[in-house]
């Protein structure tokens, strides 16, 4: 019985996991820089904070995996996101870390900052393709604005 159980639920998770990867396909559009072949080791750094850490700040227990698996799947098909997601990430490492604050400041200034046109042209050029990314970015623009410091 356990076994037909844990091959079946093996299952759905493959399932979900292939729906989620088909709902946002990874963009051949991606910025050089956010290509994850061009990943630096800060950006994995920031990355592996936010789906190992962060995450669990910004969401509560209902919404974690959107927070934790969506998110970043979301950045992938949309540069802006993944940006937003890292500078949040760059700000709560900041506040941690305090002998590298001023590195993960700089980083979250420039990420958002990079972020801002392409976020702006997505707003403008609005479709149901792009509509999640401008949400989500938008909500994490906030969460930025919040903790920054003054």
């Amino acid at each position: 019985m356990t076994c037909i159980s844990r091959n079946s639920s093996t299952q759905t998770v493959k399932k979900s996991r292939r729906a989620l990867i088909s709902m946002y396909p990874i963009s051949t559009s991606l910025l050089p820089e956010l290509s994850p072949s061009h990943f630096t080791p800060q950006t994995n750094e920031l990355l592996h904070h936010y789906t190992s850490t962060l995450y669990k700040m910004l969401s509560s227990k209902r919404s974690r995996s959107v927070w934790r698996i969506d998110m970043p799947i979301l950045g992938l098909s949309h540069p802006f996101v993944l940006s937003g997601l890292l500078s949040l990430s760059a700000l709560h490492l900041s506040s941690l870390i305090p002998s590298r604050r001023r590195e993960f400041l700089n980083y979250a200034i420039s990420q958002e900052s990079a972020a801002l046109p392409s976020f702006r042209k997505a707003m403008v050029n609005c479709n149901p393709d792009s509509i999640d990314a401008v949400f989500a970015f938008a909500g994490n623009a906030i969460c930025y604005v919040l903790a920054s410091p003054r």
